[in-house]
């Protein structure tokens, strides 16, 4: 009889147990999400950053900010973004807009940032507070 109450007695320890990671688990994905969606957009800011060096100095070189064909033709830029699409509007001799935009299968819904000529930053939509 005794034999019975402690296997018994362990079995529900382990369902005990069980329960526990299962609640701890479910109360983390959000926070794992959140997490993930905010090291995708670290991508956007240094690349924008990266791009925005880039014109910087083109413009300092030859008088004039380039397209993005242009900075790809030239192979100053390289990369291969993962999560976004960059792109280059407003473009004249003392202005330009780099946009970037997020990839349809890298967020759930569309995530943008921008970087003027004077190197100001805006987060224009937020894909990660939808979370």
């Amino acid at each position: 009889m005794q034999n019975r109450f402690w296997k018994a007695s362990r079995l529900l320890e382990i369902f005990i147990t069980v329960v526990i990671l299962l609640t701890l688990a479910i109360l983390t994905i959000p926070y794992f999400k959140k997490f993930q969606c905010v090291s995708k957009q670290s991508e956007a800011r240094m690349e924008l950053y990266h791009l925005y060096s880039v014109q910087k100095l083109m413009q300092s070189e030859t008088g004039s900010y380039k397209t993005m064909q242009e900075l790809r033709k030239s192979k100053i830029v390289t990369f291969l973004p993962k999560y976004y699409q960059f792109t280059i509007s407003n473009l004249d001799k003392e202005n330009f807009i780099i946009e970037a935009t997020s990839l349809k299968e890298a967020f759930v819904t569309d995530d943008i940032w921008s970087i003027d000529q004077k190197g100001k930053i805006e987060h224009l939509k937020n894909a990660c507070t939808v979370l």
